[in-house]
This record gives C-alpha cells, structure tokens and sequence, in this order.
C-alpha cells in the first residue's frame, strides 16, 4: 500500500512501525496496488491491529471525537467504512456510505489494542469480524446495494478520536484459490 496525507494538523509520525494519531486530527489515504478487475465471487480482506492511543487524557471531555477507516472504490467514492464515535463509548460498528445506514454498536472499542478483520464480497456483503481472520465471529454486517472495486483506504479522526495501528493488512482472495492476490 501507498499512504499520503490528505490533510493533517502535525506531520505524521511513524514509531516502532505503529502509527498514532493521538496528536492531531488525519485524513491518511493508502492507495491499494493495482489487481485484475475481481469477480462477484471475490472477496477483499481487511485485517486492523490497533493499540491503545498515546494520549488518552481528552477522551471524557471531547465527546464530539469519531474515528473512522472508510473503504474507497478505485474512483476514490466511499463504499463502506468502520467508525467509533466518542457519544457512543468509541464502539465500533459499519456504515454504508452510500445510503447512510449503519450497522448496531459493536462491543468492541476503538481505544484498546484489539484485532478487527473485515471482509467484503462484490455481491455487497461486507462482515467485521471480532479477531484477526475471517474466521473469527461476525460482530456487525451490512449490505452495499452498488458495490465497487476497491481502491485505497482513508483513515480519519477528529477532536478526540484517535486511531492507533500496530499492522494493517489488505489483501483479495480469488475465484481462483491458487492464486490469492495479496494487496499488502
């Protein structure tokens, strides 16, 4: 994957190979390398270490703080993302961006080190699941009505919110088993 800066308030920082965005407000777009148009039958894979953030004082006072890793087409549009917002506890659960509807609260929070994996299939089902594989129990799922191939993923956060990775890992599984096409 390739990451830039879509906007920021303090250069990003990378250490120990863990990112934090503790310290300001992002937008970090990784553009996915490019793979052969996917069929129906493929799915994309998603897997997110995240850490407990640095800085963890404003998280009672700032309940305006949302985190969010939205899921572009190859267009950049957003397709679906996973989100935590300070008003509900920074739960994650799923959005369609595209209607506007979302999945119920998770119990998994943004905040401390846990392992997501999502998955996301061209007939528009898209899963969270509550481990590091696909395996792992579904926690949230929802619906695309117009699914897309995907392109890159953007990670945000905002007054108080804050994301901190450990590994993200991207990655499509084929019609053609033999010849799984990681996106890393």
């Amino acid at each position: 994957m390739e990451w830039s800066a879509q906007s920021e308030r303090e250069p990003t920082t990378l250490s120990r190979s863990r990112l934090d965005t503790s310290f300001g407000a992002r937008e970090l777009v990784a553009r996915l390398p490019p793979h052969p148009e996917p069929s129906a039958r493929d799915v994309y894979l998603f897997h997110f270490d995240f850490l407990q953030p640095e800085h963890m004082q404003d998280k009672e006072k700032r309940q305006d703080g949302f985190e969010s890793i939205t899921i572009l087409c190859t267009r950049e549009k957003p397709l679906f993302s996973i989100r935590a917002l300070a008003e509900h506890g920074h739960r994650w659960f799923l959005h369609n961006d595209t209607d506007g509807s979302s999945s119920p609260l998770t119990l998994v929070g943004a905040l401390w080190p846990h392992k997501l994996t999502v998955c996301f299939d061209l007939n528009g089902r898209v899963t969270l699941h509550d481990g590091p594989t696909a395996q792992a129990p579904i926690i949230a799922e929802l619906f695309i009505a117009d699914p897309l191939q995907v392109g890159a993923l953007l990670l945000t956060n905002r007054t108080g919110g804050d994301l901190a990775l450990n590994r993200i890992e991207a990655g499509i599984l084929t019609e053609n088993r033999d010849e799984d096409n990681p996106l890393h």
